[in-house]
């Protein structure tokens, strides 16, 4: 593993320890306030003054001239070598047969009906299986015994690894619509490997409701695998100019704790405003109970086109709660 505190150290760097990430003064220009972040798990950074951005060993180069390479002791070190090479390296491997969706037109019919185009499908390699189970290259001495059925395989990259795969149910009969192998990797974002940082980005819940923004809007989009942020998807997103949230709109589900309809905006403002610092914005579907997924072209457009800014929600939300509040005074 990436020994990053060292290497920052070889690099005659100065910086503090602030959990997740180190901050110092950016190398790249003049500040009295640190404002450069270099993050533990990943070695990405990002200057929050100036908007550099990049790899550790992007970092490296552009200050030595040199790349990061290991030595026979698995050590990281400095290197003349300038040349730095991406493998892919699957974590998973799959035990079964694979076959291209393209030759079984019955479950062809089923991507294009949750809204997989052609291009989707190619673009990110979805197979299916009638019958296969996962085998783990760190699980190699306890062979794992459950097999899935009957779903289509979405292989999800992080740094061009295979780290997750998402299984979808082609018969629509199996109480679980969506499985992932046990003990997967799902701290990422899906599809971050070919977007552009300096891009606005579009950021969904789940890999469904992306395709339908890959395809109808921009490939600038990524999922989380779920409503709530991780630590290493929040990394991800730092090292972004511009996030759009499109959210889902569950008003239709009630919220125990305050026995009314959830609120996903509010809770979405609150859990970005917790990490990031730059402007942000948020999208969301009219229609209760509908996420991306279910909303079709002209709409999916149209809700993007009339995204709004977090603070802009707030004062809108503010006004409505001035105009209670008034409300409230006179009926007393």
């Amino acid at each position: 593993m990436i020994n990053v505190s060292e290497t920052l150290d070889n690099l005659n760097l100065a910086f503090e320890d602030k959990g997740s990430r180190y901050l110092m003064l950016c190398p790249f220009h003049s500040e009295k306030t640190p404002s450069f972040s270099v993050f533990k798990d990943s070695g990405h950074y990002k200057c929050f003054g100036c908007g550099v951005t990049g790899s550790l060993n992007d970092l490296v180069f552009k200050l030595s001239g040199k790349s990061l390479h290991y030595d026979t002791k698995n050590q990281f070190k400095l290197t003349e070598k300038t040349q730095y090479q991406k493998h892919i390296i699957d974590d998973y491997s799959i035990e079964g047969e694979l076959f291209s969706v393209f030759s079984n037109q019955k479950i062809l019919d089923y991507c294009w009906k949750i809204g997989f185009s052609n291009e989707f499908l190619k673009y990110f390699n979805v197979q299916y299986s009638q019958q296969f189970r996962f085998i783990s290259k760190y699980l190699l001495e306890e062979k794992p015994k459950k097999y899935f059925y009957n779903r289509i395989i979405i292989p999800c990259y992080n740094n061009r690894k295979i780290l997750n795969y998402e299984c979808r149910d082609y018969t629509k009969k199996s109480s679980v619509k969506v499985l992932y192998p046990k003990g997967a990797d799902n701290n990422f974002l899906f599809n971050f490997d070919n977007i552009d940082i300096h891009k606005p980005l579009v950021v969904t819940e789940g890999i469904k409701s992306l395709s339908h923004i890959w395809e109808y809007y921009t490939k600038n989009t990524v999922s989380t695998f779920g409503k709530i942020l991780k630590d290493g998807q929040k990394e991800q997103l730092l090292l972004c100019d511009k996030i759009i949230r499109f959210l889902d709109n569950d008003e239709n589900k009630i919220d125990k704790k305050t026995k009314k309809p959830v609120d996903n905006i509010s809770i979405c403002i609150d859990e970005m405003d917790s990490f990031y610092s730059n402007e942000y914005e948020i999208a969301y579907s009219p229609h209760k109970g509908f996420d991306p997924a279910n909303l079709n072209r002209e709409t999916i457009k149209q809700v993007l086109d009339n995204r709004k800014t977090s603070s802009q929600i707030i004062i809108d939300n503010s006004h409505i709660f001035e105009v209670e509040k008034q409300k409230f005074k006179i009926f007393y």
